[in-house]
């Protein structure tokens, strides 16, 4: 199992389908989420839609504007508390008009220790309260497969690898954590996994974790991740090689070979760029 998280999002289990909206008069509100099941700390966007069915323009905040909130409550029945950052909102919201927008519930709610909860997205207008439907998440750990010490300044980060399932499949996440601290910096899906074919992880001399492996039956993925949890790299390797796997060359540096399908292909040669800061985000 993954580690458990210190002071930091717990992760959901989301609805995978589009929910009908709840219509309650002036507004029509409705809530989407893309997954009935995501990792801890992982990034889990919440699709709201409003639509303004009044004949006035509705501005945000304020005495005669509209606040989008979150309602989340614990499987227990315990409320869970909202972060200091507010969802972002269109400023001005015409007579007629629908305005989507899609929030990370983990900057947005207090979800540390969340096992499962519901959420309700609700916007306040006008003395009155209009609410999507109510979705239910789950949060789970995963099932850690592989892990890479990394260091990064003074710090040494822990770089591990974990399989979820979910959608009748499994993912392979990388999660990144501080080593010292406990701390989760991010929890990233790299796609879907074939498990015959063992995944390669790898550190390169920059601190760069570079994680190889087969995503569909004649397709593999390659990510390469930066100390802190960020991809300055990704390839996709289909139909066309039977084979892909990483080595090392005679200057140390981690490159990706394929087994040519037939005789006379050249087999790819990928080398992984030099760490980026600029790509950070």
């Amino acid at each position: 199992m993954f580690p458990p998280l210190r002071n930091l999002a717990a992760t959901l289990a989301l609805a995978a389908a589009t929910i009908p909206s709840a219509v309650l008069g002036q507004l029509q509100i409705s809530l989407e989420m893309p997954n009935t099941t995501v990792l801890r700390c992982e990034d889990v966007p919440a699709i709201v839609t409003i639509r303004n069915n009044t004949s006035l323009q509705i501005p945000v905040g304020g005495k005669d504007g509209y606040v989008l909130q979150f309602d989340l409550n614990s499987s227990e029945g315990q409320p869970v508390l909202p972060n200091d950052q507010n969802p972002p909102l269109a400023l001005v919201l015409a007579p007629g008009a629908e305005t989507v927008i899609t929030n990370n519930l983990f900057r947005c709610c207090k979800l540390v220790d969340v096992q499962q909860a519901s959420v309700v997205a609700r916007v306040d207008y006008d003395g009155k309260s209009y609410m999507s439907r109510k979705l239910f998440l789950d949060v789970r750990n995963g099932t850690e497969i592989a892990r890479l010490q990394v260091p990064n300044g003074q710090r040494t980060m822990v770089h591990i690898l974990g399989i979820l399932h979910r959608g009748g499949h499994e993912h392979l996440f990388l999660q990144v954590e501080d080593e010292a601290g406990g701390w989760i910096y991010r929890a990233a899906d790299l796609g879907s996994i074939l498990r015959a074919t063992p995944p390669q992880f790898m550190l390169d001399g920059s601190g760069q974790t570079h994680v190889l492996h087969r995503s569909g039956p004649e397709q593999y993925s390659y990510h390469v991740a930066s100390a802190d949890g960020t991809f300055v790299q990704f390839e996709m390797f289909n139909g066309d090689y039977k084979t892909v796997q990483m080595s090392v060359n005679d200057k140390g540096e981690i490159i990706v070979n394929g087994m040519p399908a037939e005789k006379g292909d050249r087999p790819p040669v990928l080398q992984a760029t030099p760490f980026r800061p600029d790509l950070h985000r």
